[in-house]
């Protein structure tokens, strides 16, 4: 249910998660409002941008939510090392999955942090870079670069990456909050 101006505009959808996925963001891609000029092109592009589902593997897609999941409330290697088994296998099953990558290296960079061992560090940046060689507008892999670089020392970079990310994805209060950590 969505109140769309005065109208109140009811979708129902059906099917498993990816193709509920698609279906959800075609129906909004319909419902972004056209405006003119500069409004009518920042639509258009969001319209693209909701058309196209980070994967087009069901379980990779799975995999990757519980990943995140696991990231998200990660307070302990054990639980980071759960998260890295959940993005390492949306990547066996969807190679070109660039925000598996960056949930892969932000998995490596939390287990830097709750064991103290530094050279998870080097597997974060590899995964990161490897996220946006694949998908340059990825904004997490902007998130891990920074916070990977963070702590590597490198400064300047942290917050240039970090200040990239909310350019890709406006509404990204996590690319805020990561921007807020580099500086």
């Amino acid at each position: 249910v969505l109140r769309n101006g005065t109208r109140l505009v009811l979708q129902q959808f059906t099917g498993d998660e990816l193709a509920l996925l698609s279906s959800v963001l075609e129906w909004l891609a319909t419902i972004v409002p056209q405006s003119p000029a500069q409004d009518a092109k920042n639509a258009d592009t969001l319209r693209n941008q909701l058309r196209a589902p980070p994967t087009r593997d069901r379980q990779a897609l799975v995999s990757y939510i519980r990943g995140r999941r696991l990231l998200d409330t990660s307070d302990d290697p054990k639980t980071d090392k759960q998260a890295v088994d959940a993005f390492q296998d949306a990547i066996n099953r969807d190679s070109s999955f660039a925000f598996a990558y960056a949930g892969l290296s932000q998995a490596y960079w939390s287990t830097s942090k709750h064991t103290g061992d530094r050279s998870w560090l080097d597997r974060a940046r590899d995964a990161a870079t490897h996220a946006e060689a694949i998908d340059s507008k990825c904004d997490q892999a902007q998130e891990a670069l920074s916070l990977v670089s963070r702590d590597l020392g490198r400064g300047s970079d942290a917050v240039s990456q970090a200040k990239r990310a909310p350019t890709l994805t406006p509404d990204n209060d996590d690319a805020r909050r990561v921007l807020g950590l580099a500086r």
